[in-house]
């Protein structure tokens, strides 16, 4: 079964991923394939972790600010490496693994926004 307890696990694959994918691109002469494998790996385990999520918690992800961070950094993965794709752009890479990171990251140091009582991540009036 697949927790908040096991994320860390995931998001250190991911970071480890996300970092050599960016480097990767940045030390290649063109568009590297390999920067692409890295980064299709990183989308792979990190989709892993929210479909195994999505099973244990019985609903999709999305209520909380840590689920809706982790959709984000799920993304900026995805349109990094699309954005690589497409463009050529050896930077994007870079970018979207400091934002994938950072999100990771506040989501392994702040455990209780996890708690649906104490932080839906969309409210209404």
């Amino acid at each position: 079964m697949i927790t908040w307890n096991t994320f860390y696990i995931f998001a250190a694959i991911s970071i480890i991923l996300w970092t050599a994918g960016a480097i990767t691109a940045l030390l290649s002469g063109s568009r590297s394939r390999f920067a692409v494998l890295l980064s299709t790996a990183e989308t792979v385990v990190f989709a892993a972790f929210i479909a195994g999520l999505w099973t244990s918690l019985e609903r999709p992800p999305l209520r909380t600010m840590g689920e809706t961070r982790l959709w984000y950094s799920l993304f900026m993965g995805i349109a990094g490496t699309i954005t690589y794709l497409r463009w050529k752009y050896k930077w994007i890479l870079s970018f979207s693994t400091v934002v994938s990171t950072v999100f990771s990251i506040i989501n392994i140091v702040r455990p209780e926004i996890h708690d649906q009582s104490l932080m839906p991540a969309l409210q209404s009036i």
